[in-house]
C-alpha cells in the first residue's frame, strides 16, 4: 500500500498517466482498501470539488424519482452489502448540482459501484462519481444523438466486419440489433452488472488511466468473446440477453488476463500493431 500512497500524495495524475512505473503498478491488483482512493486520484475529482457543497445538496434534497428508487432497489438486491438510500442521495445530489442532466438508470449502477468500494465515505464517493460522470458519460452520451458514440459505433462495427463478418451480419443485419443502442447501454452503466465484478474493477482502473477509448476496446472484446454462444441464435431477444448479461465463463477467469485481451484490441488509427487473430474467413 505504501507505493500507492506515495503516488496519490506526491505525483500529479498528468505525470502518472505517462509514467511506465505507474502503469506497471496499476497492472497489479489495487488493494481493496485503496480502490476508491485510486479512482478519486485518477478521476481528478479535486478539480470539481467545492467544500461544503455536498452537505448543502443533501440538505436541499431532490425530487423523488420512482424509477431511481426502483433501480436502486434492484442494485441492492444484487449487492446486499450496501443500502439503497445513499445511492439515491448521491444521484439526487449530482442531478441537483448539474441541473440539466437527465436521470438514467446507469447513474444508479455507477454510484452504487463506487459506494461498494467506499462505504465509509459517502462524500468521497459523491465527488468521485460526479467527476467520472462529467468526464466519461456526459460529454459523450448525454445527448440522444452523440457524435462520439456514432463514430465509435462505426469503428466497432467495421472492426467486427473485418474480424468476424458472420457475427457482425447476424447481429446487426439479420437480427437488426442496433449497435449504437447496445454500446450506449454498456457505456452508460460502465459495464456494471454486465461483466464479472472483479473484471469491472479492472476496466474502471484502466479506463480512468487511459480514457474513454478503453471502453471501445472492452465493447469489441465482449462481442468477440460471445461469438460462439451467439452462433445459431435466431431471436433478437435471446441475442440481447446474452450480450447484456453474458455468462462469466465466456471471459478469461483472471481479471488481469481479461485486461490483457482488451489491450490487444487494435481498433484505433493510432494502433500500429496487428490485431488479434480472427477465427472467420
Amino acid at each position: 500500500e505504501k507505493r500507492w500512497k506515495i503516488w496519490f500524495s506526491y505525483v500529479p495524475v498528468s505525470r502518472a498517466r505517462k509514467d511506465q512505473d505507474f502503469k506497471n503498478l496499476l497492472g497489479l491488483p489495487i488493494p481493496p482498501s485503496l480502490q476508491c482512493r485510486a479512482w478519486t486520484y485518477l478521476s481528478e475529482c479535486q478539480k470539481i470539488y467545492v467544500d461544503g457543497l455536498y452537505a448543502r445538496l443533501k440538505e436541499q434534497g431532490g425530487e423523488t424519482d420512482a424509477g431511481m428508487e426502483k433501480d436502486a432497489a434492484v442494485f441492492v438486491d444484487n449487492h446486499p452489502q450496501i443500502r439503497a438510500t445513499p445511492i439515491v442521495v448521491i444521484v439526487q445530489a449530482y442531478l441537483a448540482m448539474v441541473q440539466d442532466a437527465p436521470y438514467t438508470p446507469g447513474l444508479v449502477s455507477i454510484a452504487g459501484f463506487i459506494l461498494l468500494q467506499s462505504p465509509a465515505s459517502e462524500e468521497e464517493a459523491f465527488w468521485t462519481f460526479a467527476s467520472i460522470i462529467e468526464t466519461y458519460i456526459r460529454p459523450h452520451l448525454s445527448e440522444e444523438r452523440s457524435l462520439w458514440l456514432d463514430q465509435n459505433t462505426a469503428r466497432v462495427v467495421t472492426h467486427l466486419d473485418g474480424n468476424h463478418p458472420e457475427l457482425s451480419s447476424r447481429l446487426f443485419d439479420v437480427l437488426e440489433i442496433s449497435p449504437s443502442l447496445l454500446l450506449r447501454t454498456w457505456f452508460t452503466h460502465l459495464f456494471v452488472d454486465v461483466l464479472p465484478f472483479q473484471h469491472v474493477l479492472r476496466i474502471w482502473d484502466f479506463t480512468l488511466l487511459e480514457g474513454p477509448d478503453f471502453l471501445i476496446r472492452v465493447a469489441f472484446t465482449i462481442l468477440q468473446s460471445c461469438r460462439t454462444t451467439l452462433n445459431g441464435v435466431t431471436s433478437k431477444d435471446t441475442a440481447l440477453a446474452i450480450l447484456l448479461n453474458p455468462s462469466p465463463q465466456l471471459f478469461a477467469a483472471s481479471p488481469n488476463r481479461f485486461i490483457h485481451e482488451v489491450s490487444k484490441v487494435k481498433i484505433f488509427e493510432y494502433d500500429s500493431e496487428p490485431d488479434v487473430d480472427s477465427d472467420e474467413g
